[in-house]
């Protein structure tokens, strides 16, 4: 009777050491985020450069079929029609690229991006004291060389908690008390910062989407 007891015991403080462990292992890996991991993650890979930030403005594209360097796609003047020569018909416009909206989903998406969970306090964008490590390091990222210079999204994220419009706002909130905090704190180019709120329309975790992983702050270099 008492062997068993004791093997009981003995299990159980195997089950206590082990939830000990794993949380223990849980709070390491929150702790090891270091600058350059948040570098590494927002350095496009492409040449080592960051890429063009899409601007949504047709202006801005190259037109297709037109010669390098022509954005208008004028035709260039050819060579004068010789006498008695049937005049060729004009060419068909070269169809005009379609206009990329900026910061949409799809263009992040492709990016270099970092999502971070930042904490706030309850139902509020005042950023708890526990999350200052985080934007620290953060914004020692962003000021390093290899990223400075560049422009950044910013964008919160909410659970599907409440409705659409209140998570909207309240991560809008969030995103620019961080966009605040890096400019205040590490004297970055406020317009290459950018703040948005994404409130629950982007879940992470679309299969549970009241999950806390749903609750982020993610960043996208959108390039120079």
């Amino acid at each position: 009777m008492i062997h068993r007891f004791s093997s009981m015991g003995a299990a159980a403080l195997l089950l206590v050491g082990l939830m000990v462990a794993t949380a223990a292992e849980g709070r390491a890996q929150v702790q090891t985020l270091t600058v350059d991991d948040i570098i590494k993650k927002l350095q496009n890979k492409a040449a080592g450069a960051p890429s063009p930030v899409t601007t949504g403005v047709p202006g801005d594209l190259p037109v297709p079929g037109a010669p390098p360097g022509d954005k208008t796609g004028a035709m260039q003047p050819g060579p004068p029609p010789t006498a008695g020569a049937k005049r060729p018909e004009p060419a068909a416009p070269a169809p005009a690229p379609a206009a990329t909206m900026p910061f949409s989903g799809r263009a992040e998406s492709a990016a270099p991006s970092i999502d971070l969970e930042i904490f706030f306090e309850y139902d509020s964008a005042t950023i708890a004291p526990s999350a200052v490590r985080t934007l620290v390091i953060l914004g020692q990222a962003l000021a390093s060389p290899q990223l400075k210079g560049g422009t950044f999204l910013i964008a919160g994220h909410t659970d599907a908690k409440g409705s659409r419009e209140y998570n909207r706002a309240l991560s809008e909130r969030r995103a620019r008390a961080i966009r605040d905090f890096l400019i205040e704190t590490f004297k970055l180019d406020g317009s290459r910062l950018i703040a948005i709120g994404r409130g629950m329309d982007d879940l992470k975790n679309k299969s549970e989407p009241y999950a806390s992983e749903n609750r982020r702050v993610q960043v996208v270099n959108l390039g120079r």
